[in-house]
């Protein structure tokens, strides 16, 4: 991973600095005062990667008093350009979200490779640059303060930290896929011994099941034959069974037919009965048809008498709501006229009132200018109230940069007074050693510092807290202020609107008031009239001038209607005779035609009579063979029923023998799948133990360590001037809980000038960070090897202050050694004398507005 951009915002002691452009970058120093941002700088670049970075969880990363961060890394690996861009915001309740993209560059175009989730993302960001971040740390990274994390790491870890480092986790992987298909073939193996455990009996079963199978088959073939020959003696039977049958049905169709021949023979003659009483009751009828007629002409003149008087009552009636009609019109028109007058009545004292406001609404008018500028005179506040409001935020702004300046100045002085308190000081601008009274001489100094920094700190949080107060109010009072003024503004405009609107209505009301005064008279006058709408003598006379040209007695016409009434059964005696006068011919004629039927009838029915006692005759031993018949199909049935269970009893023998012969034929095949899986499972459980820790990792790691000691010792030996040399040994630890097994352990023994070994856990200072460089680098040289190509990128995080004049110049001369090993080696660094041996300096310098820097 090599690192070519960098974009930061709200990060750290950062708000919006440009972005930092490395791509012309090889060999650089990243200076400024402590305090001032540099190692914030890579922790930017580790948190866009990883998600971490020194200190606590990721919100303290944010700006004070910004609610959301923002990192931006574009790098090269594997030959190709890719960008994270990692958004961190802060939530309610302390709930914070964050933003992780992946995009890789494609023809000048950048191509999404985001996860789902950000889980998924770090996970891609990891597989793509075969470390993590503690790994990262160990190798291309040398943090402030964490410079040791590979050689200060327990023994037992330390072997784990360099098994990440050689990337063995790719063997431990195949191990595991090799421990899980070793697991799949055993699994299989028993399945298979499972299943020729369960099919055994059953395939043992089988000389048992032929022998069932000959015994049945010789039982079927001889209830078959008797089954045959029952079947032709039930044929033989059935027949002549059928042949009776089929008389025995004939002589039942013989005794429905006489049956039915009677019944009609019956009907026949009570059909001659019925036509001989209708003959008799038609001509005794017609013998009253000259009385009937003289009726039927009484009657007619009555019907016509009583039709005339109804047309005359219906025309009365007509005259008569004719008469209410007029007299309802008069009366409506004289209600209407009076709802008339009612309302112009009303109409017109509404605009008298209306009229009389015209006065009032014009001495309101100029009311309406002292509303306006009241509410001129609130917005004004109101402005007024925003611009104090504004300054006392620009002064809250001011003392937060100057508290957070104080912060830090507390931080360096606390630094510096533990220097000295450690009983190692140097002055720190010549960084020769101090004396017992110079270093007092500092710490009170520094106490002093310290204590006034502290005061400061103090007034500022009160004024702070005075000045969040303040705002507050301010912000209240100019919010209320600008609504007052707002709300003000409105109400005039609509007083204003509202009496414009009044007086135009009133000016108008007078102006209708005379003529609407006028009509309110010809209503009244109107109202008071007897008949308003005129013409209602002249249709009440007409109405009973025709009433009394029809003449109409309602006693005659009474009587009419029950002379009618009295002659109405004539009308039914006539159409009857007319009835009978046209019936009687037909009922003669019908009654001949039923004799003649009833004695056809009776010659067919002794006809019938005679084969019907012949048929009688010939179906008389029926009943006989019916019986046979019916046993000779019982026993039929029997040996049918006997030989499906035969047969089926074959079938299921034939099907087990079947089955026997699959099942022994999948046994085979299953022992031989077992023996293969048994080959696969020792292949399996061989590469197991040629991937694990004891295998080809323990093979790496004992190859690589010769190869660190070596470059260790070289780099330790020019870093303290051929007084120290470092080794690398392996040893056996305690044993794992469980297994029993021992763990491995990875001691770093160091010798001295006079040829003393003891551990890396006794050197401390400026020794130990020598150490630590040396490893390193020889890690970060391995590395290179095994990849083929130059280790991209050194980071080396302070360091230089443990060291002495001479150790600085060791550490200028190796680091300037190595650079052709590196494609980008970056030293952070606050001494003077030494940013000044680089060729590109990064300077960082905090201002008031957050942390920036620039690239000289």
């Amino acid at each position: 991973m090599i690192p070519l951009r960098l974009a930061v915002r709200n990060f750290m002691c950062y708000r919006e600095p440009p972005a930092l452009d490395l791509r012309p970058i090889r060999i650089a120093c990243l200076c400024g005062d402590n305090g001032h941002g540099k190692s914030a700088l890579l922790d930017a670049i580790t948190w866009a990667l990883w998600g971490r970075a020194r200190g606590g969880s990721q919100d303290e990363l944010i700006h004070r008093g910004r609610t959301e961060m923002s990192v931006e890394l574009d790098f090269s690996a594997r030959d190709r350009l890719y960008r994270v861009s990692r958004r961190r915001s802060t939530g309610r309740a302390g709930r914070g979200a964050t933003v992780l993209e992946l995009q890789v560059d494609s023809g000048g175009r950048m191509v999404p490779l985001t996860g789902n989730t950000v889980r998924e993302t770090e996970a891609a960001i990891r597989e793509l640059l075969h470390m993590d971040y503690e790994t990262f740390v160990n190798t291309a990274l040398l943090l402030q303060g964490r410079a040791d994390m590979f050689t200060a790491s327990a023994p037992a870890a330390r072997k784990q930290v360099l098994a990440e480092v050689l990337d063995l986790g790719y063997y431990e992987s195949l191990a595991v896929r090799a421990r899980e298909r070793a697991r799949e073939r055993d699994q299989g193996i028993a399945a298979l011994d499972a299943t020729l455990e369960a099919h055994a009996p059953e395939i043992a079963a089988r000389p048992r099941y032929e022998a069932e199978l000959a015994e049945r088959g010789a039982e079927l073939a001889g209830v078959e034959a008797e089954l045959a020959a029952a079947r032709e003696e039930v044929g033989r039977l059935g027949a002549r069974a059928e042949r009776l049958g089929a008389s025995r049905a004939q002589l039942a169709t013989i005794e429905s037919r006489l049956g039915e021949a009677r019944a009609d023979a019956e009907a026949l003659a009570e059909t001659a009965r019925a036509h001989g009483a209708r003959i008799a009751e038609l001509a005794s009828l017609t013998a009253r048809s000259g009385e009937i007629a003289a009726g039927l002409e009484r009657l007619r003149r009555a019907r016509e008498a009583r039709d005339a008087m109804d047309r005359a009552l219906e025309t009365v009636r007509a005259l008569e709501a004719e008469r209410a009609e007029a007299e309802r019109e008069a009366a409506v028109a004289r209600e209407r006229a009076r709802a008339e007058a009612s309302a112009r009545r009303e109409a017109v004292e509404r605009l008298e009132a209306a009229a009389g406001r015209v006065g009032e609404l014009e001495a309101l008018g100029s009311s309406i200018v002292a509303d306006r500028d009241r509410a001129a005179d609130l917005a004004a506040a109101a402005e007024r109230g925003r611009r104090d409001l504004a300054r006392l935020r620009a002064e809250r702004e001011s003392l937060d940069a100057r508290t957070e300046e104080l912060v830090e100045r507390m931080r360096e002085t606390r630094s510096r007074f533990d220097l000295l308190a450690a009983g190692d000081a140097h002055c720190p601008v010549c960084r020769q050693a101090l004396g017992a009274e110079g270093a007092d001489h500092l710490r009170s100094e520094f106490e002093g510092r310290g204590r006034e920094a502290r005061r400061l700190h103090a007034e500022n949080r009160e004024r702070a807290a005075g000045l969040d107060g303040e705002i507050d109010r301010a912000q209240a009072a100019a919010e209320r202020a600008a609504a007052e003024a707002e709300e003000a503004s409105r109400r005039a405009e609509r007083r204003a609107a509202q009496v414009e609107r009044d007086l135009a209505a009133a000016r108008e009301a007078a102006g209708r008031l005379g003529a609407e005064r006028e009509a309110l008279a010809a209503l009244e006058e109107r109202a008071g009239r007897v008949d308003p709408g005129g013409g209602l003598g002249d249709a009440l006379a007409a109405v009973d001038a025709r009433l009394g040209e029809l003449g109409y007695d309602p006693a005659a016409h009474e009587d009419a209607r029950r002379e009618a009434t009295g002659l109405e059964p004539y009308a039914e005696l006539g159409a009857a005779l007319a009835r009978a006068e046209a019936d009687l011919p037909r009922e003669r004629a019908g009654r001949e035609s039923a004799l003649e039927m009833a004695d056809r009838r009776g010659r067919e029915i002794e006809a019938d009579e005679g084969a019907a006692a012949e048929l009688r005759a010939l179906i008389a031993d029926l009943p006989a063979l019916e019986e046979r018949l019916a046993a000779a199909r019982g026993g039929a049935a029997g040996l049918d029923a006997r030989r499906g269970e035969l047969a089926a009893d074959v079938g299921a023998l034939r099907e087990r023998v079947a089955r026997c012969e699959r099942l022994e034929a999948r046994a085979a095949e299953a022992r031989r799948r077992r023996d293969e899986l048994a080959d696969e499972r020792s292949i399996y459980g061989d590469l197991a133990r040629a991937f694990g820790r004891n295998g080809i990792q323990a093979m790496v790691i004992e190859t690589a360590i010769p190869q660190i000691t070596s470059s260790a010792s070289d780099l330790l030996g020019r870093l303290s001037g051929g007084a120290m040399s470092v080794r690398l040994e392996l040893g056996e630890g305690r044993r794992e809980r469980g297994s029993g097994e021992p763990t491995e352990r990875l001691d770093i023994r160091v010798a001295d000038e006079r040829g003393d070994v003891r551990s890396y856990e006794l050197f401390s200072g400026g020794e130990a960070f020598r150490i630590n460089l040396a490893v390193r680098i020889a890690l970060s040289r391995m590395l290179a090897a095994r990849s083929g190509a130059p280790l991209p990128v050194l980071f080396i995080d302070e360091g230089f202050g443990s060291q002495d004049a001479a150790g600085q110049d060791r550490l200028r001369e190796v680091i300037n050694s190595i650079q052709d090993e590196f494609q980008k080696i970056l030293v952070i660094t606050h001494i003077e004398a030494i940013k000044e041996s680089f060729p590109v300096r990064i300077e960082v310098e905090k201002t008031p507005s957050g942390s920036t820097f620039a690239v000289t």
